[in-house]
């Protein structure tokens, strides 16, 4: 118990000396290089995230296991602190778009991705039309975690340890291997990589405190769809839901033009934040379990 309380300890002491020193902290990463900023937010955001998401496994998860309401309710609560915090620190007000790595900086449109890798340009030539290089970038970085993690559970003696745990952790415990480390390794993952998240799609839809909170409600929707526990379903499920999301906002921004009809047919920006929401539930109507879940 002792080092769950020196390293809360720690992870505290590190934010008040960020809170202290945040005017003279700000100006010294301002000071750096985009590229450099981007490299620091990516290493400092994933190991921040493992630290606090292995110590809030270990000292507030953990107690309770085998409660998964509760456990829902107590992340909920302690997203809501978080946001609070970040607020306390930083402002209630959000910043808008980072400025993306030099490597996506120019203002050109290559013509493949041959001739972007020697000159760097913003958009990219994707069946004629241009194309955001940095959003290819996010694609690219969620592909490689998508299938780095879809590897680990399901080829690697710990992903299968992480499935057999899920399942039935007595049994694994009387194994002789120990599941409670494993379940705060798979929470720090976890954390990490929804720390990269939000530090990859910084130059695109800026920081706001409230960001993990929507991100967070996307995820569920995905989960849902796809269905409980297949992890290729929720990969599915974000899929449609980001076609969705897109569909939406052409419905908001451009409209889809009817033969008989004078104007395009246009849909308000909250028909477009709705349509998620409506697909899960039509998804819910039609398989309760999802589209790839099984009935327990």
């Amino acid at each position: 118990m002792w080092k769950e309380g020196m390293l809360a300890g720690a992870i505290g002491l590190v934010g008040l000396l960020i809170l202290l020193a945040r005017d003279p902290l700000e100006g010294f990463l301002l000071g750096l290089s985009v590229d450099l900023r981007f490299l620091l937010a990516l290493t400092a955001g994933a190991v921040v995230g493992a630290l606090l998401g292995g110590l809030i496994e270990r000292t507030l998860i953990r107690p309770f296991y085998g409660r998964p309401i509760t456990q829902i309710v107590l992340t909920l609560g302690l997203m809501f602190v978080g946001t609070e915090l970040v607020k306390a620190v930083w402002g209630r007000e959000g910043h808008p778009p980072m400025t993306v790595p030099s490597l996506f900086a120019e203002s050109c449109r290559s013509e493949s991705l041959a001739a972007w890798l020697t000159e760097h340009c913003s958009s990219i030539d994707v069946l004629g039309r241009a194309f955001p290089t940095y959003r290819l970038f996010i694609i690219f970085v969620g592909g490689v975690i998508l299938v780095g993690v879809g590897l680990l559970l399901r080829y690697s003696r710990l992903g299968m340890i992480i499935r057999a745990g899920v399942q039935d952790s007595e049994m694994v415990e009387a194994l002789g291997i120990n599941v409670r480390r494993v379940f705060t390794f798979v929470f720090a993952l976890g954390s990490a990589l929804a720390a990269l998240g939000g530090v990859v799609a910084a130059p695109f839809v800026g920081v706001y405190p409230e960001m993990g909170g929507i991100f967070q409600l996307q995820a569920f929707i995905a989960v849902v769809i796809g269905g409980m526990g297949s992890y290729g379903g929720t990969a599915v499920g974000a899929l449609l839901l980001g076609l969705a999301r897109a569909f939406g906002d052409v419905l908001v921004t451009s409209g889809i033009p009817i033969p008989w009809a004078e104007q395009a047919l246009r849909a308000s920006p909250a028909v477009a934040r709705a349509s998620t929401v409506l697909i899960m539930a039509i998804v819910l109507l039609v398989r309760p379990a999802g589209i790839f879940g099984r009935k327990e």
